[in-house]
Parts: structure tokens; C-alpha cells; sequence
């Protein structure tokens, strides 16, 4: 299992899982790798703060997030296109499938938070 960890996500959501989600995961040996920019340019490249089968933390933030991405460039967050979550989100999962996965299976799901 992958995690995008972008530094917007809600405080709660974070707190759930790592109090819920992350037993779970470790109970059953589930590896959980969570990723983030290193930069604000793809060659930059991406950050690995964890890799466990025993997870003890979500994450909140790396080293290059979608707030300061979004003050670099004069925007506010975009409730209307997921632009910015392919740049945080999909970026940094395929740049690791791509260079993990070589060769074998894998199911490729993102999850979003569906209130707006």
C-alpha cells in the first residue's frame, strides 16, 4: 500500500488511520511505503519517509508540499480540478511503482476525500 503524503491532509484523517488503519496494517504484514516530493520540480525527485510492514505513523507532511507549491505559484487550493493532486499524488506513486514494481502486478487506486 501506498501513501501519498502531499501536507494538506485533514488533521483527523491522519490521526484515524494511524489510530484504526495502521494496526490493521501491521497485524496482517501489509507493507506500507509513504512518499512525498523531495523539490518543486520533478527532478527533484520523491522522498521516502517510511517503509514498514509495521507502521507506527501517518506521515503529515515531506519535504516539498502542495501549500508551499501552491503559495509559490499564487494559488489558493482547487476544489474543481485535481490537477495539483496528479502533481503531488500521482507523481511520487508512479515515480516509486516505476521503480519497485518493475516486471510485477499491482492495482493502482487513489482515494480522495468525496466531500466538497
Amino acid at each position: 500500500m501506498l501513501h501519498a503524503v502531499v501536507g494538506s491532509e485533514f488533521t483527523d484523517t491522519l490521526t484515524l488511520s494511524q489510530r484504526f488503519i495502521l494496526p490493521l496494517l501491521a497485524d496482517r504484514g501489509v507493507r506500507l511505503v509513504q512518499l512525498s516530493r523531495r523539490g518543486r520540480h520533478e527532478r527533484d525527485g520523491i522522498e521516502i519517509p517510511d517503509d514498514s510492514t509495521t507502521p507506527k505513523v501517518m506521515h503529515h507532511t515531506g519535504p516539498w508540499t502542495l501549500a508551499q507549491h501552491n503559495t509559490i505559484i499564487g494559488i489558493t487550493p482547487q476544489l474543481s480540478s485535481r490537477r495539483r493532486s496528479l502533481q503531488f499524488k500521482g507523481f511520487v506513486l508512479d515515480r516509486f511503482i516505476l521503480s519497485d514494481f518493475t516486471g510485477r502486478p499491482y492495482r493502482h487506486v487513489i482515494g480522495y476525500n468525496r466531500d466538497l
